[in-house]
């Protein structure tokens, strides 16, 4: 118990092993480590080095473009000049501009049942990914030539996935079908883009457009699992005795009780057969008295 109690302690001590208490370890963090950077004091927005959602008249352009719009269904041309509108707000605004701003209490029912009250919105996801994609840019004034299409579920959508779309690529991010990566999405909301899915059957997922911050899973250390391992063993044997010395001390106890009644002892069946036997025994004197009485009253009757 105390090798077990030793490895919880320096478990514990490891931070990356709370970081499910902190959510996703701290949005304020979240610009800095993406850039390989240490954490400002304070987190102040970095202005946009662009046209941004908050001009007011990128927001006028986008809301009438948005009416070429089609949700529950595939993407089409005549909505591109709006998707590449949100495109270039994220690619003008930094990190540090989006994480303060973006929305966290946006469900995947609103983006189903209210799409163009959520359309334009800027929202954080905190995602599960699967997939990873990259997919050649179509014509667009932002000079990008790689798009990337991601895949994935929050704790909240459960098995209902978003798909998200970004132009930058954290480094060494991997991509490929079928992955298991934790993400952080910052992002505008497009539509609802219609997809087939694995049942064959057309389903309909929120696009969203931003910049992806990715939390790459630690590398399990050898050393401290082998030591892991070896006091998990070492506290199951440990264990696994103490069991068995605890029934060994059980079962002697119960012995020496049973012996104890067999050397003469008082039983419990004898017991409860003595007050049987104590009333015939005063039966029998009862009638041996009667007996008596009655050769003392004959002796008598034949003296006189």
């Amino acid at each position: 118990m105390l090798v077990i109690l030793a490895m919880l302690i320096g478990r514990a001590r490891e931070a990356r092993n709370w970081q499910w208490l902190t959510g996703d370890g701290g949005d304020q963090t979240a610009a800095a480590a993406a850039h390989g950077q240490a954490a400002p004091a304070t987190a102040e927005p970095t202005p946009a080095t662009g046209p941004n959602d908050q001009d007011r008249e990128e927001q006028e352009g986008a809301q009438e473009e948005f009416q070429a719009v089609t949700d529950r269904a595939a993407l089409t041309a005549i909505e591109m000049p709006s998707y590449w509108r949100l495109a270039g707000w994220a690619h003008h605004s930094p990190l540090e501009n989006l994480v303060p701003r973006a929305r966290r209490d946006r469900t995947f029912r609103q983006f189903l049942e209210e799409p163009a009250k959520c359309r334009g919105e800027l929202v954080r996801l905190r995602l599960h990914l699967n997939m990873v994609l990259p997919y050649d840019a179509t014509e667009n004034d932002l000079g990008v030539s790689k798009v990337y299409e991601a895949w994935g579920a929050t704790d909240e959508s459960r098995v209902n996935p978003y798909a998200v779309v970004f132009t930058e690529l954290p480094p060494d991010m991997p991509t490929g079908e079928r992955l298991s990566e934790e993400a952080t999405f910052y992002g505008y909301f497009f539509k609802l883009i219609a997809y087939g899915a694995v049942d064959d059957k057309q389903r309909v997922a929120p696009l969203l457009i931003g910049r992806v911050v990715w939390h790459p899973l630690p590398a399990p250390s050898t050393d401290s699992d082998s030591w892991s391992w070896a006091a998990m063993g070492l506290g199951g044997c440990l264990g696994a005795y103490l069991l068995w010395r605890v029934a060994m001390l059980l079962g002697k106890r119960t012995r020496r009780r049973a012996d104890a009644d067999d050397d003469g002892g008082p039983r419990l069946d004898a017991w409860l057969q003595t007050p049987a036997d104590d009333d015939a025994d005063a039966t029998t004197r009862v009638a041996h008295s009667n007996g008596h009485a009655g050769d003392e009253s004959d002796e008598r009757d034949t003296f006189h």
